[in-house]
């Protein structure tokens, strides 16, 4: 039997390379107790919000069938989508709340966000007034702050 050449053609396994070299964080597969608290308080204001403007607008989307232009009706479906969308990801941080993930808290925050310029550009298209515009507003700021500041403390987890 003869031994192998150091010459020969054989791959031989390299030594894994190190977390440095490659200019990334070790990632420690043990999470802090504190780090997922605010998936359960915004999945929870999340629905609220999605499922109050949900109801306002399939009720305003009905009106909007028999009553109203092709532009308000566009408007309160779209309004109708994004309201859902914004149940949807309450409803998907609730569910996901011990896992570690990205998707739910942008998704709500985004869509947050886009419902907020929905209901102002038709509060403007309608120009009527700003007072229906109360409670998703507080509803909205409460969502940025608790998930937004969520997100910055798994920011580096993620």
């Amino acid at each position: 039997m003869s031994h192998p050449s150091p010459d020969s053609s054989e791959i031989q396994p390299s030594a894994p390379p190190s977390s440095q070299s490659t200019g990334k964080k070790p990632v420690s597969l043990q999470l802090p107790a504190e780090a997922l608290n605010f998936k359960f308080p915004g999945g929870v204001l999340l629905t609220i919000l999605g499922v109050l403007e949900s109801l306002g607008s399939f009720a305003q989307v009905l009106t909007n069938i028999l009553f109203a232009p092709w532009y308000l009706l566009l408007l309160s479906m779209l309004g109708l989508a994004i309201a859902v969308t914004v149940a949807g990801a309450g409803i998907l941080m609730l569910l996901r709340r011990g896992m570690l993930e990205g998707f739910t808290p942008k998704l709500g925050v985004a869509s947050t966000g886009a419902l907020l310029a929905t209901k102002l550009l038709t509060q403007v298209v309608l120009s009527g007034e700003f007072f229906g515009f109360l409670v998703p507003v507080c509803l909205a700021i409460a969502v940025f702050i608790v998930v937004g500041r969520g997100m910055l403390k798994t920011r580096d987890l993620v």
